[in-house]
């Protein structure tokens, strides 16, 4: 019971982080929302040809766009812990009596949360842009289980790789 506690608390302490400075957040909404505008009218018609299972375009991309910002999103969560570890919070972390699997999985659930959001935003944009929700809230539920896993998943290797990493200077140019 007291991993769950540090997992809850260490996860709320990385969205507070994220609420601070949105701006990784809101980019990878808006490419998303961006595409749904601009290709949803432009590729109405191609439904007319068979084969999408619905009747307009934006039912068919909602979801893959949803999906879409999951993994592009989570794939750098990795970052966060890199940060952490160059800055001496991560060894700060270790010497508490918290959790070691929190302190890794606070990082993944904390991805999962954020593509949830993100998956939400498009779901909104998508309904406000005439798409339908075939299932109802149980569809959308499906949409949201799906990104956030697929978030979580990619969010975890994303986090593997960031411990194989010893420093963040490699990948800055």
């Amino acid at each position: 019971m007291t991993a769950l506690r540090d997992l809850v608390v260490l996860t709320r302490r990385l969205l507070i982080h994220s609420i601070r400075m949105p701006a990784f957040v809101i980019i990878s909404i808006v490419q998303p929302v961006i595409w749904l505008v601009l290709f949803g009218p432009l590729f109405g018609r191609i439904t007319a040809l068979g084969g999408f299972g619905t009747e307009g375009y934006a039912d068919f991309l909602v979801p893959g766009l949803a999906v879409m910002a999951a993994l592009f999103g989570s794939a750098y969560s990795g970052m966060a812990l890199l940060m952490d570890h160059d800055r001496g919070i991560l060894d700060r972390f270790l010497v508490t009596p918290a959790a070691r699997g929190a302190l890794i999985g606070a990082y993944v659930a904390q991805s999962g949360v954020i593509v949830m959001l993100q998956a939400t935003v498009i779901v909104l944009v998508g309904l406000c842009m005439g798409a339908q929700m075939y299932g109802g809230v149980a569809g959308y539920g499906v949409i949201l289980v799906a990104a956030a896993l697929l978030g979580a998943g990619f969010g975890a290797l994303s986090n593997a790789l960031a411990l194989r990493i010893p420093r963040m200077m490699p990948l800055l140019p």
